[in-house]
């Protein structure tokens, strides 16, 4: 079988392209027989480097032409420009929705959370993108494509959508590396020494934005600091997010906390990981998520959760994290407070970070893709030699 992926959006080492990056590789691993297409537009790099990363020999890579700027403008007109590619299955697999038209396979169209139509005045997409993601959203709701999502709350929330969408999504959780499932690399002193961390401290990470409540989490983590009703770890910000990631620093400024906020740029998987094993926790105080990485990632490596009271993250949290109201920093606060005397091990929340695996989502990818051609192309059609 020949299996397109589409990864346009998805190839450079961004953190929503990361559970995609990594379900692709345990598919091809598990489909060693079939042939896995990574298509990309023409002078993408990072879609080269995803193809040596995986480096498997049935994975080749299939660049074609075109800008974009001409994909998302053929979107706002209704006009699908999909590749000419020969396959039994095309999957758009993206952080958000890519949709550039339909082959005559089997296709499946990925859509992590709606955040930018839902939630535009917190949403990093201006508005001509905003634009776009409602015509590919008017453009899926009316053709027959099967989708998948990363969580029920974005399902349920496609459904309210449009109730056109209504079956045919499949939820698959995303799975999180495998580095969050080792044992510590370093010691919590070892990691203030390389990082010139202190040796206590709470921990958020990922790419700033509006919508993860960072101003929020430091006017709660502020209010803390001054009330001194406990002695309050420090506040450790891993990831990053240009003028974004400045504004929040300058919350912290105002409040008479930033010599207790520490900024580690986008450290390497292994030391992100170590270093969260080393926190007291993760506070993710979110407006919006499709999902929530850092949960589970945090719960992998054994560590308490603060996470907002929304509907994605009460999904992912499974019951063992402690829910806040993100719109409150008292709540946000309390919550804090509570991290510090959550138990340090936790076999119930180790258990349930274990199930969200790359393998897993590979395989219930596997079973869509198997299912939809065994129901709908018995034949693979004939849309052109590919390249």
């Amino acid at each position: 079988m020949r299996i397109c992926f589409y990864i346009e959006a998805i190839a450079a080492a961004f953190t929503t392209g990361t559970p995609y990056r990594g379900m692709l590789k345990r598919l091809a691993e598990m489909r060693c027989d079939d042939e896995i297409v990574l298509t990309a537009l023409r002078g993408n790099a990072n879609a080269v480097a995803l193809q040596h990363a995986i480096n498997l020999p049935n994975v080749r890579l299939r660049q074609i032409g075109g800008s974009r700027r001409i994909y998302n403008l053929a979107t706002i007109m209704n006009v699908g420009l999909a590749p000419k590619i020969a396959c039994d299955a095309a999957v758009y697999l993206t952080s958000d929705l890519e949709y550039v038209g339909r082959l005559d396979a089997p296709v499946v169209a990925h859509i992590a959370d709606l955040s930018s139509v839902r939630d535009p005045r917190r949403s990093t997409m201006n508005a001509v993108g905003r634009r776009m993601r409602r015509a590919q959203l008017a453009r899926l709701a009316g053709d027959p494509t099967h989708l998948t999502t990363i969580s029920q709350f974005t399902k349920d929330d496609l459904v309210d959508w449009d109730e056109r969408f209504a079956g045919r999504i499949t939820v698959s959780h995303n799975g999180i590396d495998d580095v969050w499932f080792n044992e510590p690399t370093a010691t919590r002193r070892e990691i203030a020494t390389q990082l010139g961390l202190p040796e206590r401290y709470f921990i958020w990470w990922g790419f700033v934005s509006e919508r993860k409540n960072l101003k929020g989490l430091m006017h709660a983590y502020a209010l803390g600091v001054q009330r001194q009703r406990i002695e309050m770890p420090d506040f450790v910000l891993a990831g990053g997010g240009g003028p974004g990631l400045d504004e929040v620093l300058g919350v912290a400024e105002r409040f008479g906390v930033r010599g207790r906020v520490h900024h580690v740029e986008w450290p390497a998987p292994e030391t992100l990981a170590d270093m969260v094993s080393a926190s007291c926790g993760l506070v993710f105080p979110s407006f919006y998520e499709g999902f929530g990485l850092p949960v589970i990632e945090a719960m992998a490596r054994d560590r308490p959760v603060v996470a907002a009271d929304i509907p994605a993250l009460r999904e992912i949290a499974g019951g063992h994290g402690i829910l806040v109201d993100p719109e409150e920093p008292e709540a946000i606060l309390t919550g804090i407070e509570k991290l510090l005397e959550a138990p340090e091990h936790c076999e119930q929340r180790l258990r349930w970070a274990s199930q969200f695996t790359h393998r897993a989502n590979a395989q219930r990818y596997s079973d869509l893709i198997d299912r939809l051609v065994g129901r709908l192309s018995p034949a693979t059609p004939q849309l052109g030699s590919a390249q």
